[in-house]
Formats: C-alpha cells, structure tokens, sequence
C-alpha cells in the first residue's frame, strides 16, 4: 500500500493505519490462539461513538472531501443509525 499510496515505506502496522482516511477506522485486531491484539493510533473514542472525522493525514481540504466522497460511497449515512461527521 505504501507504493500505491505514495508513501515512504510503513514502518509498522500502526504506522500504516495511521494514514487511513478517517480516525474510527484506523483500528486493527490480531487474533493469535486465544489472544486477541487490538491497536488504535487515534483511540477508540470515534468508532464507539460512532463519529466520522478526517484523520491527521485527511485534515486538508483535498483530505476532507476524499473522506466525504467514501461516506457517500459506501453508504455510511443511511447504513448507520446515528452516524455523525465531524469535518
């Protein structure tokens, strides 16, 4: 993802989903035998509260609408009762 992206090589799977679009999606989970690894480089608050808001990478007005046209894309609004965006 990094090549496709334009980015410097990742140094870490934190590293990487800290350049995804919107903070409640920068989360990724680990099941190995019975443990189960959860990482959040912006915190968990947004997804439990189900809040859309640009990450650090997305703040700039081309980032924004990039996180608006994949809202409206996937159909986040009218999927998830009580969705907000927060530009």
């Amino acid at each position: 993802m990094h090549l496709r992206n334009g980015d410097e090589l990742y140094t870490s799977t934190l590293d990487a989903i800290s350049r995804w679009p919107e903070t409640a999606t920068c989360v990724a989970v680990t099941l190995r035998g019975d443990s189960v690894r959860l990482v959040s480089c912006h915190g968990l608050a947004d997804l439990v509260g189900m809040i859309v808001r640009p990450s650090p990478t997305f703040t700039n007005a081309a980032g924004r609408a990039k996180v608006q046209r994949r809202v409206e894309a996937k159909g986040w609004l009218g999927r998830w009762a009580g969705l907000r965006l927060e530009f």
